[in-house]
């Protein structure tokens, strides 16, 4: 039972982290405005919100209007659910309740990152936040995860600018390095290089698979930290 109600937490904090990513791509209230369909703004009813099951009841699709929902919603809400399971057997529960905060923040930040290719740095900024109560929490010293974050950034912007000079064309975001060296809080240099090595991995199969000249690396890194946080 205890289980399952970290899932079902997990599910909703998606939920709520796709609505929040909805409404600060288009301007809206993030907090009192009320739930709605994208397409017709149709007010949703209590039992059109559940995470995953709306989806199934609602069979895809708005009730009003017919808009097809976003499989990544449900897709989304399972998933995350699936990685709150996994922090909350690995970590006590004050570290889990911060990483739990920030697996919200990733997703909304890979979301909107997909739609718009934009890394807002209001969501960076509250990741550091989080990394400096995580190091608290860890009892590791936070002046030295401070220092390593800030090496990581003048390396990863030396980077940038090597490989922009090689390729004459920009590789690698400002947003996505502001997210590296933030992420170094929670994973230290060595795991951080780990982390990076991991996305560009994935990125270059991607690359070839959908053979896209662009690709969002911000979701890239956010699901390469998880797997260096939950094994490495």
């Amino acid at each position: 039972m205890e289980l399952f109600l970290v899932f079902i937490f997990g599910s909703c904090m998606a939920s709520f982290g796709f609505c929040l990513a909805e409404r600060m791509m288009k301007g809206e209230d993030c907090i009192l405005s009320s739930s709605h369909c994208n397409n017709c703004n149709y007010k949703l009813k209590a039992y059109e919100k559940l995470p995953i099951l709306s989806f199934l009841i609602l069979k895809g699709k708005c009730p009003h209007c017919g808009y097809q929902i976003p499989i990544a919603y449900p897709l989304g809400e399972f998933l995350m659910g699936i990685m709150y399971l996994f922090l909350y057997q690995e970590y006590q529960m004050l570290v889990f309740l911060i990483l739990a905060f920030v697996t919200l923040l990733l997703l909304v930040l890979s979301y909107i990152d997909c739609k718009t290719f934009l890394l807002p740095d209001i969501l960076t900024i509250l990741l550091f936040v989080m990394g400096i109560f995580f190091l608290w929490a860890m009892d590791e010293d936070i002046i030295k995860g401070i220092v390593e974050a800030s090496i990581i950034l003048v390396l990863m912007i030396a980077l940038s600018l090597l490989t922009k000079a090689v390729c004459e064309k920009e590789v690698i975001g400002d947003g996505d390095l502001k997210l590296i060296a933030v992420l170094s809080l929670y994973l230290g240099i060595e795991r951080t290089f780990l982390m990076l090595l991991v996305a560009c991995i994935f990125a270059i199969i991607i690359f070839l698979l959908l053979k896209k000249e662009q690709l969002p690396f911000g979701p890239i890194i956010a699901f390469s930290f998880f797997l260096l946080l939950l094994v490495a």
